[in-house]
């Protein structure tokens, strides 16, 4: 599998009872990440279903959070060591991170 992209996404939880899924249980991704660690949830070879289209040649890195609350530091930071982690595995650069749901561009 040639790598061509990697796709960030947030994993969210139930809002009603402010339940998320537990990092290490989540294998629609390839790394989950939250405030507490980086978990790998499928290996970087497998095909992991997170971005329709994408999934074929892409890695689905995911916060695991609520949508629209404030991302904690140290979730900031574990983000950034897993991108770095998969950037210096594939050889993807910055311009090929994208965001799904869309899958266009990053803020990054």
């Amino acid at each position: 599998q040639k790598v061509e992209n990697i796709i960030l996404h947030d994993v969210s939880g139930n809002p009603a009872n402010r339940r998320l899924p537990k990092g290490g249980n989540i294998p629609n991704y390839h790394i989950t990440f939250d405030k507490d660690g980086v978990y790998l949830e499928s290996p970087l070879g497998r095909r992991a279903p997170h971005a329709a289209a994408f999934n074929a040649n892409s890695i689905g890195i995911a916060h695991i959070g609520f949508e629209g609350d404030t991302l904690d530091p140290k979730a900031i930071e574990n983000g950034a060591k897993a991108v770095k982690f998969v950037m210096d595995r594939t050889g993807v650069t910055a311009h090929q991170i994208l965001t799904y749901p869309g899958a266009g561009p990053s803020a990054t």
